[in-house]
């Protein structure tokens, strides 16, 4: 199997395109000269570090269309700053048609803050105002052409709005279609059973005394068969929670329904305001208790379970993520489980739109996919920084725009400043290839392009960098380039691999944690700052119990902690490799069922499994710290590890 098998699977993500007629900036030699004396004021500030040579590159660069691979630590967001620093102070292009990219509130936030600053040690008067600022989310700056349209989360899994709304279509079409309910039974009896959901006595009683505590009249919680929640009225045998009854605001509100969502039976309801209303008007007539299933299920391939419904949910939402309102036809599956897969998302996908439309409802990806009527000026010239996180939709909305700016004889232009290394949001959309295909999306062979690589790590010491390299060499594609440790000199102890053979890959037992607990209090006595993330959440809370109020550690997820850094840096359990995660495979390459497909499209997982390791490590500036199980019964991606970093074992005692 080659390349051009991978390039028919990643096909979807290279539709759009814009072909950038040749053009340049000019960069006058006043120009650049005012632009080092401003960088040399910020240096004897102490704002910024000076400028690498390529750093330098990027900030003056003069193409149209540039693409800029940094790594971790290389500054790429400071470099990517003064660029804009430079359009605006020096170019003199207005701010109205500059569009600065970032993919968080948070770090956008952060660069609107430093620019802020940088403005006030310059004495320049001209930043731009907060109504005509360039840097923004991508979802921001589309909600500033729709601002009255109502947005809602499929995605997450902690979105209150997305799962009601998913359980009420799903629940609906089990009343409604008994072709639905045919399917939906028949698919259920293909499927594994979820282990069931531990809930603790103390938690169920912090329930009940919390809605006993929010009811508008004193009564007594009547307990959910099943669940440890507890309803606060009934009606024609079905179990209601009143959303007015509580404080909408409270974030433990929003907690309480959603896990009501995930863990009450099919006969207990929550209620809007308005089904409120209608509850107490006698006119709402709530469903007699029936069979909807809401069991939790395993969909082939994935390890946590969830409700058939909220399985739909989220393959509904990667069709949206992929461009498309419908799955691909029954004609591709191969198996029986498929076709009923096909057959009831179908289904669901269709009423869930419907649905939406009814409400006024919408997502972001169909928002981005929408035709473009009049383009927006502010994406004339566009920065983009984490390009690698870049997936269809916004990719599409940003060339929509383009082309029809440049139609209207606009010189536009693009920079794309990101790491294919830490592409890891592959079970989002994302992908890597806009950014690592960046001159075949918006250029002609005629177009002023530019390729620029950042190869300084101003972050790591020289181990910390070595290590997070070989966790890269099973990569079955990304770009090459070196990487220099520009920090200072290493610590002897700089890396270590301790395990305990009561460490698994998604629990601890109970007898492992003092040993891990003993190893972070000897690590802490000397360390100013300590980030402790795991690829799976139920190994942080289950720490995040056992660690005291006065220990000042950072617990995170590997995904969350993309753009943070600190002097020791802890990974807790296992990478585990990936299985084919069967119904996302068949949505995303319906027209090949071939087992090399299949094999290619586990390489892409086993991918993004090694680009998430390399994440976790590379967030460390001196130290890191590996936790996990036994060497021989670690997954073989970081056994492969261990071996080409030759990292220092110790057993837990």
């Amino acid at each position: 199997m080659g390349w051009p098998l991978l390039d028919q699977i990643l096909a979807p993500h290279r539709e759009a395109c814009v072909h950038v007629r040749s053009h340049t900036f000019s960069i006058g030699a006043d120009q650049e000269a005012a632009m080092r004396a401003d960088v040399q004021r910020l240096l004897e500030k102490g704002l910024i570090a000076a400028p690498s040579p390529e750093q330098w590159r990027m900030i003056l660069c003069p193409q149209a269309v540039s693409r800029v691979l940094a790594g971790a630590g290389s500054g790429k967001s400071t470099a990517l700053l003064l660029r804009l620093l430079l359009m605006l102070r020096h170019l003199q292009l207005p701010a109205q048609q500059i569009s600065l990219f970032s993919f968080t509130r948070a770090s956008a936030q952060d660069l609107r803050q430093r620019l802020q600053r940088w403005a006030e040690a310059l004495q320049w008067s001209d930043i731009p105002t907060p109504a005509d600022h360039p840097i923004s989310t991508f979802h921001a700056r589309l909600m500033g052409q729709r601002a009255a349209t109502r947005l809602i989360d499929l995605e997450s899994q902690h979105s209150v709005e997305g799962l009601a709304l998913m359980r009420q279509v799903y629940l609906q079409l089990w009343r409604d279609q008994p072709k639905f309910r045919h399917q939906v039974q028949e698919l259920l009896t293909t499927l594994n059973p979820a282990p069931a959901v531990t809930i603790s006595a103390a938690r169920a009683r912090a329930d009940a005394a919390y809605v006993l505590s929010h009811l508008e009249r004193p009564a007594q919680p009547v307990p959910l068969p099943g669940s440890d929640l507890h309803a606060h009225a009934r009606s024609d045998s079905c179990y209601l929670f009143m959303d007015s009854a509580f404080n909408r605001e409270d974030p433990r509100t929003r907690a309480r329904r959603w896990r009501f969502l995930r863990e009450a039976p099919a006969h207990a309801l929550w209620l809007d305001a308005h089904e409120v209303d209608a509850w107490r008007q006698g006119c709402w007539h709530a469903p007699r208790p029936g069979a909807a299933p809401l069991r939790w299920v395993l969909a082939p391939g994935e390890s946590q379970g969830r409700p058939l419904f909220e399985h739909l949910g989220q393959h509904a939402q990667l069709l949206l993520m992929l461009g498309q309102t419908s799955p691909p036809s029954a004609q591709h599956a191969e198996h029986r489980q498929e076709l009923l897969f096909l057959q009831v998302l179908r289904s669901f996908m269709r009423g869930l739109l419907s649905r939406m439309d009814q409400q006024g409802l919408c997502t972001y990806d169909r928002l981005f996919l929408e035709r473009v009527e009049r383009p927006d000026p502010r994406l004339t010239h566009i920065l983009i920084d984490e390009a690698q996180d870049l997936s269809r939709p916004p990719l599409h909305w940003l060339c929509a725009h383009q082309r029809c700016l440049q139609a209207q004889g606009q010189s536009i232009s693009v920079m794309a400043i990101g790491d294919d290394w830490q592409a890891i949001y592959g079970w989002r959309g994302a992908t890597p290839e806009p950014l690592l295909d960046l001159r075949r999306h918006w250029c002609t062979p005629a177009s002023a392009y530019a390729d620029i690589v950042l190869t300084d790590n101003f972050r790591s010491t020289q181990p910390i960098v070595a290590a997070s390299l070989c966790m890269l060499e099973g990569l079955h594609r990304r770009s090459r380039r070196p990487v220099r440790a520009q920090a200072g000199p290493a610590a002897a102890d700089a890396l270590l691999y301790a395990y305990h053979p009561g460490i698994h890959s998604l629990s601890i037992d109970d007898a492992a944690w003092p040993a891990i607990l003993n190893l972070l209090k000897s690590i802490d006595q000397n360390a100013t700052g300590i980030l402790i993330m795991s690829a799976r959440l139920c190994l942080l809370e289950a720490l995040k119990l056992r660690l005291a109020p006065t220990q000042n550690y950072t617990l995170s997820s590997i995904h969350a902690a993309k753009g943070l850094e600190a002097e020791v840096t802890v990974l807790l359990g296992d990478i585990p490799r990936p299985r084919l995660q069967a119904w996302r495979h068949l949505l995303r390459h319906n027209d090949k069922t071939e087992p090399e497909h299949h094999q290619a499209q586990l390489r892409l997982q086993e991918d993004e499994a090694l680009r998430l390791a390399y994440v976790g490590l590379s967030r460390a500036r001196a130290r890191s710290l590996w936790i996990g199980p036994p060497p021989q019964q670690v997954s073989p991606l970081v056994q492969r590890w261990l071996r080409l970093a030759r990292i220092p074992q110790q057993e837990l005692r």
